[in-house]
């Protein structure tokens, strides 16, 4: 494994109700420092802010922290009743980093310092990046499966000149357990997620960059790709 590049990590956190501040956070001049700390290029407010007809949705697009001499880019830093989902160019223990600045600069606001992370119910992360495997695809599927992208298909795509037909996506669907109490008490399910390597878009099949993400923080992913490349490589 090589090359690799655009290391992107989302996290999602989700509170008991009534632990995230909206009230503060709605509040202009509590927002506007927050855009101007992390240079948030946009902001949304979806519905009308103190509105209890409507869900507590607060949207922030490409921000920028420096941590550690490092600059991190946050691609995204939503509110969302009672989740709060971060994604950030960087590595799962660098956008933890920006959730604690986050949770520090929203509690020196909020007098009731109910928004703490230890008040978290659960978290989840996903994981992706564009990486040079010394695999080859077509090596991942099926004889079958190449007989009928090779033989069948030409056969019924005439009298068109085909050139040729490659696998460009394989992916697995990850089911979780559901936990018993998380859903009585809080009403909180885990969707699936899915694990994905295929080709990356733009590129030859003979360049072997791939596209891949799973649902695991950026080291357990980076460890997936190196044990996947070791499985499969030429």
């Amino acid at each position: 494994m090589k090359n690799l590049k655009d290391l992107t990590v989302t996290q999602v956190k989700i509170f008991p109700h009534d632990f995230i501040p909206y009230d503060y956070l709605f509040r202009p001049d509590v927002t506007d420092s927050i855009v101007k700390k992390y240079q948030f290029q946009k902001k949304d407010f979806p519905y009308p802010p103190y509105d209890e007809s409507t869900p507590n949705v607060l949207l922030l697009h490409s921000g920028e922290i420096k941590i550690e001499k490092k600059k991190i880019l946050i691609i995204l830093l939503s509110f969302e009743s009672r989740k709060i989902t971060l994604k950030v160019k960087g590595s799962s223990k660098q956008a933890a980093k920006v959730f604690s600045q986050i949770e520090k600069d929203i509690n020196e606001s909020d007098s009731s310092n109910l928004f703490n992370n230890s008040n978290c119910l659960i978290e989840t992360e996903e994981t992706s990046c564009v990486v040079q495997l010394d695999i080859n695809y077509e090596s991942l599927f099926s004889n079958k499966t190449r007989r009928f992208l090779k033989q069948s298909i030409p056969e019924k795509v005439l009298p068109f000149n085909l050139k040729a037909t490659n696998p460009i996506r394989l992916s697995f669907l990850i089911e979780f357990q559901q936990d018993k109490e998380l859903f009585e008490k809080h009403r909180i399910t885990i969707s699936p997620k899915e694990l994905t390597i295929e080709p990356r878009a733009g590129t030859s099949f003979d360049d072997k960059i791939f596209h891949t993400k799973s649902p695991t923080n950026s080291d357990t992913h980076l460890k997936l790709i190196r044990e996947f490349e070791k499985a499969f490589k030429d």
